[in-house]
This record gives structure tokens, C-alpha cells and sequence, in this order.
């Protein structure tokens, strides 16, 4: 197995607690309270913010179903009342397909998670791309778990696909 895969899931593994940092636990803090209630919502930010972590997060917390994509929803049988989609379009066509998809598979909730924000109506949580202060936190986080980062490779803003890099 690649490092890069072994980094993967172990941060698959960990709890997300221990990884996630501020900006990102608020971003996860308020998509697990839109989920209480039956509704759509809208997870986006710039590539390398932290989306895709947070959906694991929330998949874990919330006991929702994870898809990495949403050709994905062809071949399920929903178990849980919520889905998060990773990699969900955001134009409102396609939109409006996979929320009609999930509504048949009899998802309650649906977390679209998109590089771009849906302008249709509904609830939407934008997850910046990390602070220096995140970054500083995101090397010791990797540091514990055997991954040091290699900083002096790392671009002048560096997303966190950036810092994973480094740490391989």
C-alpha cells in the first residue's frame, strides 16, 4: 500500500476530534445541526479546505452514508436517514437529479458537498481554506501520527492536499 493511501486511513481511522481543526469543527458543528431536521444542504469551499474530512466527520457523528461521488447513488441501498455526496455538481440541473434520486432512495437529509456554493434554496456552510494557525496545528496533528511534514516543500498558501503531500 502507498503511504499515500496509509495516511488516508489513518486519518480515516482516528477521531475526528483528535484531526479537525477550529474552522473546520465549526463548519462540521453546523452542518450536524441542519441535519437534525430533514432538509438540503450545501458543504463548499475551495479545493484542499477540508470538505471531504469534515463529510468523514460527519458520516461518523452523525451515522450518515458517505458516497464519494454521486454516480454512486445507482448502486445503493440507503440505510441511514442522512447522505453526503462528495464531488456534487453544482448547477442546479444536475442538482435537482441527485436530490430526486435521494428523495426516491428516501434520504431525509442531504449534505451536497461542492467546490462551488448551489444557489438553490437551501442551507449552505463554507469551509475556508486553512489559517497558518490551522496549518501549524495540521503539522503537529501529522507529526503525532508518524507523517512529519516536509514545510520547506510546501507552497505560499498551502491547501491541505498540499500538506498531505509534504507529509508522504
Amino acid at each position: 500500500m502507498s503511504v499515500w493511501l496509509q495516511l488516508v486511513n489513518e486519518i480515516k481511522r482516528r477521531s475526528p476530534d483528535q484531526l479537525i481543526t477550529p474552522a473546520q469543527r465549526i463548519a462540521r458543528d453546523q452542518v450536524l445541526d441542519f441535519m437534525r431536521f430533514p432538509q438540503w444542504i450545501n458543504l463548499y469551499g475551495k479545493p484542499g479546505s477540508g470538505k471531504t474530512f469534515i463529510a468523514w466527520a460527519l458520516a461518523r457523528a452523525g451515522g450518515a452514508g458517505y458516497l464519494s461521488f454521486p454516480d454512486q447513488l445507482k448502486n445503493i441501498t440507503l440505510t441511514q436517514e442522512a447522505l453526503l455526496i462528495d464531488n456534487a455538481p453544482h448547477e442546479e440541473f444536475d442538482v435537482r437529479r441527485i436530490l430526486s434520486s435521494c428523495d426516491l432512495l428516501g434520504a431525509s437529509s442531504v449534505v451536497l458537498i461542492t467546490r462551488m456554493p448551489i444557489t438553490m434554496p437551501m442551507k449552505r456552510v463554507e469551509v475556508p481554506l486553512p489559517s497558518s494557525e490551522d496549518l501549524a496545528l495540521i503539522f503537529k496533528s501529522l507529526g503525532l501520527l508518524n507523517y512529519p511534514c516536509r514545510q520547506s516543500t510546501l507552497p505560499p498558501s498551502p491547501n491541505l492536499w498540499d500538506v498531505l503531500q509534504a507529509c508522504v
